[in-house]
């Protein structure tokens, strides 16, 4: 299913995954749920917040089984017109995202797969995935990469291995832009099949053999789109929240 461009966005929608337990970072509530720092948001809310300025028909919120009270709560103050749509996540990210992807309209366009655990993701930054992908309608999907500045090493029983060129190596982020029928089709057939992925344009890579296989692109990520996984994470992202550069579209 291919875009058609035009000057304006297309039927659009945003999948926000918030069903995982948080248990990396070692807390009772699930990471995406704790507000950031004493007068902080909570990751999810902050997440949402920057689609308030976004023309999506629709946002669907993955939530872990038995919160969404909790999930529609925190959500109550953020603005925004589209359609908050609330599904139970499954077992696996993977399989929340296809709870996600069958609860949106078969109207849909195009769909944006964010997670909460990324609370930084900027209004620019969907901007800039969107407009790549009406730029090039051809394309499979949209993804924002990070070059790697460190040096990446194998290791194993800590020993470094050797080392690996860092040429044609990016870092991932989210959230990634795909053509709904498509990406639908995706997750349908890997979970027919088995088919296990971190992210979701890994899911494109899958088809390696279709030769009629569409391309991802990639545009530039952003340093401060980082993912709160570990404890740590929640201190820089606490920082964050106290500088302009994000509070401008979270509104603190």
């Amino acid at each position: 299913m291919a875009i058609i461009p035009s000057d304006n966005w297309p039927l659009c929608a945003t999948i926000l995954c918030a069903g995982g337990s948080g248990k990396r970072m070692g807390g009772l509530s699930p990471k995406q749920f704790e507000p950031l720092g004493d007068d902080g948001l909570p990751p999810l809310v902050t997440a949402l917040w920057a689609l308030a300025e976004l023309p999506m028909d629709s946002v669907v919120i993955t939530h872990p089984a038995g919160q969404r009270e909790r999930v529609e709560e925190l959500l109550a103050p953020v603005p925004g017109s589209a359609r908050r749509i609330f599904v139970t996540g499954g077992d696996t990210r993977q399989a929340s995202v296809l709870n996600g992807l069958e609860a949106l309209p078969r109207s849909t366009d195009a769909v944006f797969i964010h997670d909460a655990a990324r609370p930084f993701a900027s209004p620019e930054l969907y901007r800039t995935l969107m407009a790549r992908l009406l730029e090039q309608p051809e394309l499979g999907g949209v993804v924002p990469c990070l070059a790697i500045v460190d040096t990446v090493k194998h290791h194993a029983d800590k020993l470094l291995l050797g080392t690996m060129p860092r040429d044609g190596l990016a870092l991932v982020q989210t959230p990634q832009l795909f053509p709904f029928g498509l990406i639908l089709e995706l997750h349908r057939h890997a979970a027919e099949h088995g088919i296990e992925v971190t992210d979701d344009a890994a899911l494109l890579e899958e088809r390696a053999g279709d030769a009629a296989k569409p391309r991802v692109g990639t545009v530039e990520g952003a340093q401060w789109n980082l993912k709160i996984t570990r404890p740590a994470d929640r201190v820089i992202a606490s920082a964050l929240l106290k500088g302009e550069l994000v509070a401008r579209w979270t509104r603190i």
